[in-house]
């Protein structure tokens, strides 16, 4: 009977609160953190994580004040003691938000949520994490995660193939195991967003839709919709929210005027787009473009650059083989303009395309005669929004500098020196500095004379955008524009 009731204990420890329990410690954490912060608490994202299904949930469109940084140092150990840490990366210091509020990347990790899923996954190579080794054994945890499930795979108990940081991701996050491993299958051979499933949580209640902020559902293949874990996982996540949009604190605190004017906050930030969109790239959205084999380095990084909104729009061409008047005409690989097509649409790019056969006469002196070389090319013009194409196209057409300036990013005071003559400095007049480092070799515009360093500073946000995103591009660019510029 007593290993009965100790067997019992433990199991209850890795279940997830109710939805009133779960209230219940966002009512404590809410105090804690006051109602701009605290608004953000009812997302079903962040209510998943304090009850414990999740490890980790992020938290989009924050802007922080002082007294907001503030506020969360103060908070940070009382936090912890609930189980509970609250992280943020902004490229802004503190000391910017005396002068307005700085736009960050959230997230609130969930030390219940990562003792569950630790415990209970069956993946191969998954450290343990005890609550009550507190946030130090957390950070611990989070660092030995990785090399822990490499040394699995290399040890065979994991797939050569598999990719470790989406098993690292999907472990943070909760999720079942299948649908860990059905998500990075499919990164890998096949197209999310028509063969996955995606899991019905939201449904549950209004309130999960009128709160919601990051996403918690996943996905998974259809025929693992009856999987024991997933079909599980639903249900509990379902119930906790169910039964917490529905517990008399959720009910008092939304008609709580300071509570209204921190959702008001979020959804004006959401407006303005004020996500912190210049930081870092989903991570499946980067491992997409760095496996892409039909566009090279320098493509890579001005499609990255459009992502983070460095660049509001790119023009993208596919060739053909070349050939002659009199042969067989050539076409672009309809596969690569097909593959091309879906990574746009994974990285939730909008474009348009048009076909068009270039021709070039070729002096053949050898029978003095004059062919007529051909290739097929299709041009794409990509962005977030058909505004922006539509401002792309009209610049192009108007074969206006200073507007396709604007659009490519490049720095108000060079686009305005470019049509001055004089007012440009040549490469090999800039500094030694400037010409050794590595941002260097993200300078795809003239630098004025007078403004050369500030505007350099944009070459080196690039360069620091890109090396976040993905190190792999980033250090592969580095080299070949070395060899290139022969430096």
């Amino acid at each position: 009977m007593e290993k009965e009731q100790l067997y019992s204990q433990e199991q209850r420890r890795f279940e997830p609160l109710s939805g009133v329990e779960t209230a219940e410690k966002i009512s404590a954490i809410y105090e804690l953190l006051g109602s701009k912060l605290g608004s953000r608490l009812v997302e079903p994202n962040v209510v998943l994580a304090i009850a414990g299904m999740k490890g980790l949930a992020d938290i989009p469109w924050v802007e922080l004040e002082r007294e907001d940084f503030e506020r969360l140092e103060q908070a940070e150990k009382k936090l912890a003691d609930l189980g509970i840490s609250v992280s943020f990366y902004s490229e802004k210091s503190k000391e910017a938000a005396e002068k307005g509020a700085v736009p960050v990347l959230m997230s609130l990790e969930s030390m219940k949520g990562i003792e569950r899923k630790t415990n209970t996954t069956k993946i191969p190579g998954v450290p343990l994490y005890d609550c009550k080794s507190g946030k130090e054994g957390l950070r611990q945890w989070g660092s030995n995660l990785v090399n822990s499930l490499e040394t699995a795979q290399k040890d065979g108990k994991l797939p050569k193939e598999i990719e470790i940081e989406i098993l690292f991701e999907g472990i943070m996050f909760g999720y079942p195991d299948q649908s860990i491993f059905d998500f990075e299958k499919c990164l890998r051979e096949g197209y999310i967003q028509g063969d996955l499933s995606e899991a019905d949580i939201l449904s549950v209640a209004p309130e999960a839709k009128e709160y919601q902020g990051a996403v918690p559902e996943f996905d998974y293949f259809p025929e693992h919709k009856d999987n024991s874990e997933i079909v599980d996982y639903i249900k509990k996540a379902r119930q906790i929210l169910k039964e917490f949009y529905n517990t008399d604190w959720l009910k008092k605190i939304k008609e709580d005027k300071d509570f209204q004017a921190g959702r008001n906050k979020y959804k004006e930030a959401l407006e303005r787009g004020m996500e912190v969109k210049n930081e870092k790239l989903d991570i499946v959205v980067v491992k997409q473009i760095e496996d892409y084999s039909d566009l090279d380095l320098q493509e890579k990084v001005e499609l990255l650059l459009v992502l983070g909104d460095f660049k509001k729009a790119n023009e993208q061409d596919f060739e053909s083989e070349e050939w002659y008047d009199g042969q067989p005409q050539a076409s672009v690989d309809e596969e690569k303009i097909k593959t091309y097509e879906k990574l746009l649409e994974e990285c939730g790019l909008v474009f348009e395309k048009k076909k068009e056969t270039a021709k070039s006469r070729v002096a053949r002196v050898e029978d003095n005669y004059e062919y007529v070389r051909n290739i097929e090319r299709v041009r794409y013009i990509l962005a977030k929004s058909r505004e922006d194409i539509e401002k792309y196209k009209m610049a192009a057409q108007g074969e206006s500098d200073k507007l396709l300036g604007e659009i490519y990013g490049f720095p108000q005071t060079s686009i305005e020196a470019f049509e001055k003559p004089g007012e440009i400095i040549e490469y090999g007049e800039l500094p030694e500095d400037i010409r050794s480092s590595e941002a260097y070799s993200f300078l795809t515009f003239k630098l004025s004379r007078n403004n050369y360093r500030e505007e350099f500073e944009t070459a080196k946000k690039w360069a620091d955008f890109v090396k976040k995103c993905s190190p792999k591009i980033y250090a592969e660019y580095i080299e070949y524009m070395k060899a290139v510029e022969g430096r």
